[in-house]
C-alpha cells in the first residue's frame, strides 16, 4: 500500500470514528469553511467531503474532512517537503480532541487537548522528544498540577498547583539535580508564604 493511500485510509477511519460519536442537525451552519482553494471529494453514502489544499506546484499542504461546511474529523497540515506538521481533530467546526505538532524529524513538539475550542485535559510541550512542560486544563483554565522540567536532563524544575486558572496550593522549585530549593504557598492566586529549602 502506497504512502498516499495509507494516509487517505487512516484519515477516513478517523473521520468515521468521529462521526460515530456525534449527531449534526444543522443544514447551513455559520462559520462554514471557504473551500474555494480546496479540491473536494464526496465520500459515498455520507454527507462528508474529503478536501485537499495544494501549493502552486501541486504539493498537498492541508487535508481533512468537512461536513455541512464545517471541519469534522482529522485535519493534517504539511510542510513544503511533505512532512506532517500538525494533526488536529474537529467536531462540527470546533476543536475537540488532541492536537499534535511535530518537527521535521517527526518528533513531538506539543500535544494539546481541546473541548469545544477550549484547552481541556492534558497539554504537553517537548524538546527533542523529552517532556519540558505538563499543563492540566479544565474548560480552558489551568486546573491541577502544572510541571516544568529542565530541558537538558529532564529533572523537575517547577511544580505548581492550579484551581480554576489561579495558583492554589504549594508551588515547588527545584535545582538542576532535582532537589527542592523553594516552596511557596498560594490561595486563589495570592501568595501566603514562601521559604527556601535547606536554608539555615
Amino acid at each position: 500500500m502506497s504512502t498516499s493511500t495509507t494516509r487517505v485510509y487512516v484519515m477516513f477511519l478517523l473521520c468515521l470514528l468521529t462521526m460515530a460519536c456525534q449527531q449534526n442537525t444543522s443544514s447551513q451552519p455559520e462559520g462554514a469553511l471557504d473551500l474555494k482553494n480546496f479540491e473536494e471529494e464526496p465520500l459515498k453514502g455520507t454527507k462528508v467531503k474529503r478536501v485537499v489544499r495544494r501549493s502552486l506546484d501541486g504539493k498537498v499542504m492541508e487535508e481533512g474532512f468537512v461536513r455541512n461546511g464545517l471541519k469534522d474529523g482529522a485535519w493534517i497540515t504539511y510542510d513544503d517537503e511533505g512532512k506532517v506538521m500538525t494533526v488536529t481533530t474537529y467536531i462540527e467546526g470546533q476543536l475537540n480532541g488532541i492536537h499534535l505538532e511535530l518537527d521535521k524529524s517527526y518528533r513531538l513538539v506539543s500535544t494539546t487537548g481541546y473541548k469545544n475550542n477550549d484547552f481541556h485535559g492534558s497539554a504537553k510541550k517537548y524538546k527533542f522528544s523529552r517532556v519540558t512542560e505538563e499543563l492540566p486544563y479544565e474548560n480552558g483554565k489551568l486546573d491541577g498540577l502544572y510541571k516544568k522540567f529542565y530541558e537538558n536532563n529532564g529533572q523537575p524544575q517547577l511544580e505548581a498547583n492550579y484551581k480554576n486558572g489561579l495558583q492554589h496550593g504549594i508551588m515547588k522549585q527545584f535545582n538542576s539535580e532535582g532537589k527542592q530549593i523553594m516552596e511557596i504557598v498560594y490561595e486563589n492566586g495570592k501568595q501566603l508564604s514562601s521559604k527556601i529549602i535547606g536554608a539555615e
